[in-house]
């Protein structure tokens, strides 16, 4: 009785670090991934766009200059200003001209704030 007692808490004590484990994991992995870029020419016609430099590491370290890319052969150039970084890093969504004024590049928070509810 003892041995399938001590065998049900080391069951559980294996199966709670796994499951801590693999949170700490998720949450790296994602980590990256902190804001979705989209770009167009238009702010109703925007696409996914590429940026490994967006991130929210970047955004609070002061970085505010970023390269954003449509295409593999196509890449802009923009800049936020203070305000806009602020917002990102608050969770709001910010709409920046590129810098050459021919396209609009959308930030947006990968995981979006749920509602509040009156409950």
């Amino acid at each position: 009785m003892n041995c399938v007692k001590k065998q049900g808490i080391a069951i559980t004590l294996y199966l709670s670090m796994a499951l801590f484990i693999g949170s700490i994991v998720a949450v790296e992995a994602l980590a990256g991934e902190d804001f979705k870029v989209s770009i167009g020419s238009s702010s109703w016609k925007l696409t996914n766009a590429y940026s490994d430099d967006v991130s929210r590491e970047a955004l609070e370290d002061g970085q505010n200059g970023f390269v954003v890319a449509a295409s593999a052969d196509q890449s802009f150039q923009i800049k936020l200003s203070d305000k806009q970084m602020e917002d990102l890093l608050a969770g709001s969504t910010v709409i920046v001209d590129t810098e050459d004024g021919k396209q609009k590049v959308k930030i947006e928070p990968q995981m979006k704030k749920a509602p509040a509810s009156g409950w």
